[in-house]
């Protein structure tokens, strides 16, 4: 999810710079306008995007190994330390929070509008609202909202009237409320706040340019305009009077399109172009179309040292617990029985000894225990290993992470067969973390049937092992 937002992100960025660096100062305002609406909507739609290729995906296999070797053990509750709060925790509410407060605001904005006080009339098949406070006109929807000091004589000055009845005509505030939307539903991307004044500034320019066009005398036009500055609005989706915005106005309306406008509008084919390339998701030639085919080929045996570690294990029963990486201390004897261990996994280390799985509520593996039923995640671990290999997201290795990684995933389970802790242990941190991503992903808001020992709820841990493979 954090790579499609980043993709948005990036994508709108260089789209806008686009059209600042090659279109916003020429006078194609009709089509600028269309660029602008294309270019959010592409943003946000291209990380979706799929694009078959020839060419074949790098060499990428995750391997577990056989289903006895996810293991259950039972363990006596041991006090940890505090674990530190989980903020991933407070995505949602807070995404969901500010995207209320942006939502209460567009409809108070629109209530605002809606509520001002004034008379409707139609006016050379136009509506016209007759507003009694003294503010600039503006344009909301299919309506003309004009102060009563500008409707003299049953008549409007006819540069305002044409100036809002463009905005009207050509519905340009459906593009302002499309920007408003996005804002909701989509606020952390800070370009959609420069793509509205960008929409709005285009907006102006394109009725200032049909009014000069009838009317062919922009030096009044201008002084109307700055009459209109003076006069303050507290409306959020209108076209509002600023300096900076009559500025540009007034430059824009006295300029000229430069030799290579024609030129600029057909450099945002390559643009786009590219950019498909660049973020759309890539599906190569060797990826099998079946999905059930990709599991089968990647939930495959491990190396040959997983298949000598399987050839030692004790079959004698059907609960069997691995003991590599264990301090000899800690080493269950052969002789069968009830083994209470209240040591904390820190003392567990990896095999390379390189570092140390901490913070993790779980006991270290202890022998097999009678009459003891293992936890079972729903669907059974097949399924679990099917949902991994699913979520697993390869593209978080560099380009200098190849070869053969491995990782035990360590999984706590309570008594109730909620999840309340996972940790990986290996010498690759990438893996590592990625292992935890996906395994939280995967056992999220998940019950699973709860072990049971002599008939009881009881906690446990798994341990999974996990290779992956980039040739």
């Amino acid at each position: 999810m954090e790579t499609i937002v980043l993709k948005i992100i990036i994508c709108s960025g260089i789209l806008l710079g686009c059209y600042h660096l090659f279109l916003a100062k020429e006078k194609t305002f009709v089509f600028n306008r269309f660029f602008l609406i294309f270019a959010l909507i592409f943003s946000y739609v291209v990380p979706f995007m799929t694009i078959k290729t020839q060419q074949k995906a790098p060499t990428e296999k995750i391997f577990f190994e056989d289903e006895n070797t996810l293991q259950t053990v039972s363990y006596t509750p041991i006090t940890v330390s505090e674990q530190s709060f989980d903020y991933t925790s407070l995505i949602l509410p807070v995404y969901l929070l500010i995207s209320g407060i942006l939502l209460c605001k567009l409809l108070f904005s629109i209530y605002k509008i809606k509520s001002l006080k004034g008379s409707k009339i139609i006016y050379k098949n136009r509506v016209i609202k007759v507003l009694e406070n003294n503010m600039p006109p503006f344009s909301f929807m299919n309506t003309i909202y004009i102060s009563k000091d500008y409707f003299k004589d049953g008549k409007i000055e006819n540069s305002i009237f044409l100036h809002e009845e463009i905005h009207v005509k050509q519905k340009h505030t459906a593009d302002v409320l499309f920007t408003e939307i996005l804002k909701i539903l989509l606020w952390f991307n800070p370009f959609v706040y420069f793509y509205k004044r960008a929409m709005v500034t285009n907006h102006e320019f394109i009725a200032d340019e049909q009014v000069i066009y009838k009317n062919k005398n922009i030096k009044t036009y201008q002084e109307l305009i700055l009459k209109e500055i003076l006069k303050q609005q507290d409306l959020n989706l209108i076209h509002q009077f600023n300096f900076n915005n009559t500025k540009k106005r007034f430059i824009m309306m006295t300029s000229k399109n430069s030799k290579f406008a024609k030129a600029k509008k057909y450099l945002t084919i390559p643009a786009f172009t590219a950019l498909t390339l660049i973020f759309a998701e890539k599906v190569y030639a060797n990826n099998m179309p079946e999905t059930e085919n990709q599991n089968s080929n990647s939930l495959q045996s491990a190396d040959n040292t997983t298949k000598a570690y399987n050839a030692q294990k004790n079959t004698d029963t059907d609960f069997r617990v691995q003991q590599e990486g264990l301090p000899n201390d800690l080493k269950s004897d052969t002789t069968p029985k009830k083994t209470q261990i209240t040591a904390k996994l820190q003392e567990i280390k990896s095999t390379n000894d390189d570092n140390t799985v901490k913070d993790l509520a779980v006991a270290p593996p202890a022998a097999p225990v009678e009459n003891f039923v293992q936890a079972e995640f729903p669907g059974g671990n097949h399924e679990l290993r099917k949902q991994f290999g699913n979520a697993f997201n390869s593209s978080v290795f560099g380009k200098n992470e190849k070869g053969n990684m491995k990782a035990d995933i360590y999984i706590s389970i309570d008594e109730n067969g909620k999840t309340t802790d996972i940790k990986a242990d290996g010498n690759t941190p990438t893996l590592n973390n990625e292992a935890v991503r996906t395994m939280k992903e995967v056992v999220n808001n998940k019950t699973w049937k709860p072990a049971t020992e002599n008939g009881k709820p009881v906690p446990t841990a798994f341990k999974l092992p996990v290779s992956f493979n980039i040739q």
